[in-house]
């Protein structure tokens, strides 16, 4: 017995085991119901889709006239690798069927997700996804696996009936005769008020699928409640068809006008078909006479206002929304360069030191006093991480449940504060306090030999590295058709926050969780690792654990391990975690204030 065994805490090597099992078990199950619900995982899928490609759609168009070198580092930092128009299109439409497959039947929803994206009572009836380029010839095809590692879910059922009493019961290739016989590209459109009903309603079934069909009005409450009303999802469908237009797939345009029309949006449709037809109509239009009360304001309605305009001879009206369109491409293209600035100078600059190091045959960096390997033994670490990552999802889950209720706009902030004080006492109780240690001096917070100017270099070059690395793995992964799933950069729960609390969550984010990220990765998990492994394997391990934690696609994966493994070299290396805080505060600042000019 070695003689500070008195001092180790008295960790009980069956409980750490379970809490381990149960913790894997957790994530797994999670990421599990994750990937495989994609787009139902946000709290508002239409209406976040809606504000996010939109936006983005609007970000691109202002930014065309900007040289490359200033647009693509935007661009990779917000996580883009396709344009944002046809992007919309598959989100707006995988939205739209994985709420429908909710409303078709709430409990065999996942199971359709799993088993060839059918659901496994449909019958014969069952609609079969259609490629864009594949529905303007009629053919079928099955449901292929999304490159971002979530399933593509999108169905495309029909709506078979134009009252809200029929189910969902055709498929594109009955939507496409319908649309062969009385929908043309060419054809003029019907007079006003005249809804084009489809040509064999009896195609449909007669009784509603249990939990009510896809339509503006339910049959019969669903077991679970969708997250988006049913005419959210219609009013999503309508400007998908709009998106369809601007990008001219009008075959495309013409078979979701017909489902548009089916779920009753009869003027909205009536109003998207006279706007992109490619023959001029039969009769003159005046644009008062459209009614688009239906669709909410927005970078879609504008379009499509603008379109009516131009086609009925309306000039004033088209003349104010080009006006309106311009000013704010202005004032969006005024923030996209102060963010794309704000990033590439550290870049620059930290590429520089970086050249600069190398060019001197890599000297010495500054180095500070923290103790690696650690003080605590490896199985006295790994005890505190696990019961830290318990209690600490116990309060995240508590938080939801209670601040959920009662300040729903509260809740990030109240997560981010409550959720790792677990982890502060544990550290302090089992590995600081028996070794009379503190966290200042574990970390090595308080020293900073060499001068300032090389620990600015270091944080620099580290910046530089990190940014670089995460933009190559995009361009890589993006170039082989494994970008990031839409949902993946969308920060849903900031874009309706208040003022106040998103104010408070961006002080957070740029102070409380630099701190508490590393403390938790390098200073307990690294550390931890360090007591066993070598510098290489430890770095490599917990920066692979760290990124498979988050259960996100193959280039979030990549990314993360990239600057784990960035960080925790950082810290073995100059013996401070200091600069890998300070290049946190830096990210954390850009990807807020991003958020800021673009949503807000």
């Amino acid at each position: 017995m070695s003689s500070d065994d008195h001092l180790r805490p008295r960790f009980h090597r069956g409980v750490t085991f379970f809490l381990a099992l149960l913790l894997s078990l957790s994530v797994c199950f999670m990421g599990s119901a994750l990937s495989l619900r994609g787009a139902l995982v946000l709290q508002h899928p239409a209406e976040t889709a809606r504000e996010h490609f939109e936006r983005t759609i609007e970000l691109e168009a202002a930014l065309e006239s900007e040289p490359a070198w200033l647009r693509r580092p935007l661009w990779l930092f917000l996580g883009r690798v396709r344009p944002a128009l046809p992007e919309a299109i598959d989100a707006y439409d995988e939205v739209v069927e994985l709420q429908a497959s909710v409303l078709r039947d709430p409990k065999d929803a996942t199971s359709a997700t799993t088993d060839g994206d059918v659901p496994k009572d449909a019958g014969a009836s069952a609609p079969v996804r259609q490629s864009d380029d594949e529905r303007s010839r009629g053919a079928r095809t099955t449901s292929d696996t999304r490159a971002s590692g979530a399933p593509d879910v999108r169905a495309n059922p029909e709506a078979g009936a134009s009252s809200a009493q029929d189910a969902v019961g055709k498929t594109d290739a009955n939507a496409a005769r319908d649309a062969g016989g009385k929908q043309d590209a060419n054809t003029p459109p019907a007079p006003e008020g005249d809804a084009a009903p489809p040509k064999a309603a009896d195609d449909a079934p007669k009784t509603a699928p249990p939990g009510g069909g896809f339509g503006c009005a339910p049959t019969a409450e669903p077991q679970l409640p969708p997250k988006d009303t049913r005419p959210d999802l219609c009013e999503l469908l309508a400007r998908r068809a709009i998106l369809q237009g601007e990008a001219d797939r009008i075959d495309d345009l013409m078979l979701t006008v017909v489902r548009v029309e089916n779920l009753g949006l009869v003027d909205v449709a009536h109003a998207i078909r006279h706007a992109y037809q490619r023959l001029e109509p039969r009769t003159r239009a005046r644009f008062e006479d459209f009614d688009l009360a239906a669709l909410k304001p927005g970078w879609a309605r504008e379009r499509l206002e603008l379109r009516l305009a131009r086609r009925t001879g309306a000039a004033e009206r088209a003349a104010a929304i080009e006006d309106t369109v311009a000013a704010r491409a202005v004032a969006l293209r005024a923030s996209a360069e102060r963010i794309a600035w704000v990033l590439l100078v550290p870049a620059v600059l930290g590429l520089l030191a970086l050249l600069a190091w190398l060019a001197r045959d890599r000297p010495a960096l500054p180095r500070s006093s923290a103790s690696i390997p650690p003080e605590w033994g490896f199985e006295d670490g790994l005890a505190v991480l696990l019961r830290s990552l318990v209690f600490g999802f116990a309060i995240l889950a508590l938080v939801g449940l209670a601040a959920g209720e009662l300040v729903p706009d509260w809740t990030i902030v109240l997560s981010t504060l409550l959720a790792p004080i677990p982890l502060f006492v544990l550290v302090q109780r089992g590995l600081i306090a028996p070794r009379v240690l503190s966290v200042v001096r574990v970390l090595r917070l308080d020293t900073f030999p060499d001068g300032a100017w090389k620990w600015i270099a270091v944080v620099l070059g580290l910046f530089a590295a990190d940014q670089l690395g995460q933009s190559l793995v995009l361009e890589l992964c993006g170039s082989i058709g494994l970008g990031l799933h839409w949902t993946e950069p969308v920060p849903e729960a900031l874009l309706a926050m208040p003022a106040l609390a998103f104010g408070v969550t961006f002080l957070l984010g740029v102070t409380w969780d630099p701190v508490v990220s590393e403390l938790t990765r390098r200073g307990l998990l690294f550390l931890t690792l360090r007591a066993r492994m070598p510098a290489l394997s430890a770095a490599l391990w917990s920066a692979a654990l760290i990124a498979a934690f988050h259960n996100g696609s193959l280039p979030t994966f990549l990314m993360l391990l990239w600057s784990g493994f960035l960080y925790a070299w950082s810290y073995e290396t100059t013996r401070s975690i200091l600069p890998a805080v300070i290049v946190q505060v830096l990210a954390y600042g850009t990807t807020y204030g991003a958020i800021a000019a673009f949503y807000r």
